[in-house]
């Protein structure tokens, strides 16, 4: 069986907080593949696996936005792995 086409990539900072983790599911639901930053990306773990279950594709990335250099790294990773970038959530 064949995964459904994806609307679109959404890179979403600071997806490890409550607020961040809910957007996340809600955009989850909705088909969206997604980058998920946040500066402990241990506690991204809980949540990928949570969304993979669920059918979700998910990146994961570290990220302090007070660095300008990792910024730079994750947006340029982002681009290069979106298949259609439609999002980004700071």
């Amino acid at each position: 069986m064949t995964r459904p086409r994806s609307p679109g990539d959404v890179l979403l900072t600071g997806a490890s907080g409550e607020i961040g983790a809910a957007i996340a599911r809600l955009l989850a639901a909705r088909g969206l593949r997604l980058h998920l930053t946040s500066r402990r990306p241990a506690r991204l773990i809980p949540l990928e696996k949570e969304l993979v279950r669920g059918g979700a594709e998910v990146f994961t990335y570290a990220l302090s936005l007070s660095s300008p250099h990792q910024a730079e790294r994750v947006v340029r990773a982002f681009f290069r792995k979106a298949a259609r970038p439609v999002g980004l959530i700071c």
